[in-house]
């Protein structure tokens, strides 16, 4: 297996209800998830003993090796302000759940439309809609995705913006 790094970040409360946060940078030798989470299981308490405010919540990142066949570099015009939205039906719930894709290529617009019928952005659509390797894309209440409501292409100005300033 390969080594993993990551983060294991906790958002503490204190007296005030004012939130932070705790940022601790690890890295695991064994690259098994399992073992990751243990010694999060195992320090989450030390860490809880030695500060006065509460744990709300903690959250893993790691950082994984790429996987092969990547470009190498981004494609002639690719804008991280022009966005890929795709509103997904989730099981369960009335409501959709919005996914926004940055840098979404233009090789995949009609007009304002995002192509789902296209064969790059259908398999990317089954890939977000069913269970592979045991993992499944959901909403941010664990609802799975069941299909596309809506596709369309977006804009976010802010960035722009920022890069003027």
């Amino acid at each position: 297996m390969t080594a993993i790094s990551g983060i294991v970040s906790y958002q503490i409360k204190d007296a005030d209800h004012e939130p932070t946060s705790l940022d601790l940078a690890f890295t695991n030798s064994t690259g098994l998830l399992a073992d990751i989470l243990a010694w999060v299981s195992a320090i989450t308490p030390a860490v809880d003993l030695v500060i006065d405010g509460q744990i709300l919540k903690i959250k893993l990142s790691l950082l994984v090796p790429l996987p092969g066949g990547l470009k190498s570099a981004p494609a002639t015009g690719a804008e991280n302000e022009r966005t890929g939205l795709f509103s997904m039906i989730a099981s369960g719930t009335p409501n959709s759940y919005g996914e926004d894709f940055p840098s979404f290529s233009s090789l995949y617009f009609t007009g304002n439309q995002i192509d789902t019928a296209n064969t790059n952005v259908a398999s990317l659509i089954t890939l977000m809609t069913t269970t592979s390797n045991n993992c499944r894309v959901t909403d941010r209440y664990g609802n799975n995705l069941t299909g596309v409501k809506n596709a369309v292409k977006t804009f976010r100005k802010h960035r722009r913006a920022l890069r003027r300033a």
